[in-house]
């Protein structure tokens, strides 16, 4: 079950949503047909990442978390698409770069990009997506300057604290040293709670809503992505 029929009541946004991951994997191989360079195997990479669509969970979290502020302070719509976009776009990023870390053949039922292509190729893919959501994140066009600022940092923080968390459980398995439980909980929280988490606080960001309701969406986030995982 993905997004869309999970929660029908935002299945048109995040319709929208696909369409916007599908416009900028043209951006991606549009700059690259722009910079003089053959297009055909960045089409055939970035396109082999979307060819099979993600439940949009993620994008989902955005949506619904918009949703519990009130409408005066609701952040525009093309705002919260952008938003939307770029968590997903984040997230699969993550993935193209875990799958790298982890030798996996298969992905969604299709070989990895990295099974596909290679792993050089698909390290720089992965960075050519979180570029893109980045550069989505930049392009929001909220009302006060101080929200694109919040939200900037909090995913420049969330990335950083999920390439901790891989690297983490990359010298824990590497070492084969156990670990306590606490510290179990915490590498899940940061390879995976800290993006949900971050979802939930940037739509209330994005929507102005106040600072407790903006923490408690985190907290639903992050609680929700220790379950998930």
């Amino acid at each position: 079950m993905d997004g869309k029929q999970a929660f029908p009541s935002i299945a048109p946004t995040l319709g929208a949503v696909e369409q916007e991951l599908r416009s900028q994997a043209r951006a991606i191989v549009g700059n690259w047909s722009g910079n003089c360079s053959p297009q055909d195997n960045i089409e055939r990479t970035v396109g082999h990442i979307f060819a099979r669509q993600g439940k949009l969970l993620r994008p989902a979290l955005v949506l619904l978390s918009a949703g519990m502020v009130e409408k005066r302070e609701r952040a525009p719509e093309h705002a919260l698409l952008r938003l939307a976009t770029a968590v997903e776009l984040i997230h699969s990023a993550s993935l193209v770069h875990d799958d790298i870390i982890d030798g996996e053949p298969l992905r969604r039922g299709e070989p990895t990009l990295n099974r596909r292509y290679g792993d050089h190729t698909a390290v720089l893919v992965g960075d050519l997506l979180y570029a893109r959501s980045f550069a989505l994140l930049t392009s929001l066009e909220l009302p006060r300057w101080e929200q694109h600022r919040e939200i900037f940092h909090l995913f420049c923080e969330t990335t950083q604290a999920m390439c901790l968390g891989e690297i983490r459980e990359q010298q824990v398995l590497e070492s084969g040293s156990r670990v306590g439980f606490e510290e179990y909980l915490n590498i899940l929280r940061n390879k995976t709670a800290v993006l949900m988490s971050a979802c939930c606080r940037g739509a209330a960001i994005a929507c102005a809503a106040a600072p407790q309701l903006a923490a408690t969406l985190a907290e639903f986030g992050s609680s929700f992505g220790m379950a998930f995982q």
